[in-house]
């Protein structure tokens, strides 16, 4: 009964993946591009996304990255361009959510193209906490010793809203915290910024 009520939470729910940095610490190349694991780094998160009963899976890239968007449309997902990537994570969020909002989801899961260990697991537990009468409208993961809230996330409908005016490169840290926590290992959320990542 569980199981049922997840699917069809999550075939009412939608997934933004922001995918657009503009990978600074990296270097001049783009890291999701680079290999980890036999495969693109942005490979595992939509492989893991594309297996999950979303009403629409979209990934936000920058608008002349059309290696990184076949990729994900690949893998079954639409794709939001940003322009201007330059005007950080905000930016992003706020095209993502848009796009998402126009066919009415009930909840919008954010992912990061940079975490390639995050689990299907977590992600049909926010949506199981999200679907709660209790739940605050959002729901973060915090690693269990690092306890800062941050994506993945969920957020309701009612929260679209918000995440569309957002501005800068501080993404929804405001707005995270409200959340409710969702406490998952540190390694599950690690996410890549340098070369010294790819190889510890």
């Amino acid at each position: 009964m569980e199981a049922r009520r997840i699917v069809a939470t999550l075939r009412s729910t939608s997934v933004v993946v922001l995918a657009a940095g503009l990978s600074r610490r990296y270097g001049a190349s783009n890291k999701l591009l680079a290999s980890f694991g036999g495969k693109p780094l942005a490979m595992h998160i939509a492989q893991t996304l594309a297996d999950l009963p979303f009403s629409r899976r979209i990934a936000v890239c920058a608008e002349d990255d059309l290696r990184l968007a076949d990729l994900f449309i690949e893998r079954g997902f639409e794709i939001a361009r940003n322009a201007n990537p330059e005007r950080g994570q905000a930016s992003s969020l706020s095209i993502g959510v848009r796009t998402a909002a126009r066919t009415g989801p009930e909840a919008i899961v954010i992912c990061l193209a940079d975490m390639p260990f995050v689990p299907a697991s977590v992600v049909k537990s926010l949506v199981r906490m999200i679907g709660k009468a209790d739940a605050a409208g959002i729901v973060a993961t915090a690693g269990v010793h690092a306890c800062v809230a941050g994506p993945p996330a969920i957020f309701a409908r009612a929260h679209f809203q918000s995440l569309m005016s957002l501005e800068g490169d501080m993404g929804a840290r405001a707005l995270l915290r409200a959340a409710r926590i969702l406490p998952v290992p540190d390694e599950c959320l690690a996410d890549f910024d340098t070369r010294q990542d790819f190889t510890t």
